[in-house]
């Protein structure tokens, strides 16, 4: 994927698409795999687990929804 069009995906308002613009506008490498045959259902198990561990240790979850 070229960065221009991952720049235009990332667009948004919130803190973590700013630090993602940013960060890609000042020449970051990045990589993005292709969809595999995972299911969405055993991610958002992942992802819940994920979450339940972040609010637990009271850190930022910035743009969590997003990224979801």
């Amino acid at each position: 994927m070229e960065r221009h069009e991952l720049m235009r995906l990332l667009a948004g308002d919130d803190e973590a698409s700013k630090g993602a613009l940013a960060a890609l506008a000042d020449g970051a490498d990045y990589v993005v795999w292709e969809a595999g045959t995972r299911l969405s259902d055993s991610h958002a198990g992942t992802f819940a687990i994920r979450l339940r561990s972040v609010r637990r240790k009271g850190a930022e979850n910035l743009g969590w929804e997003r990224a979801l």
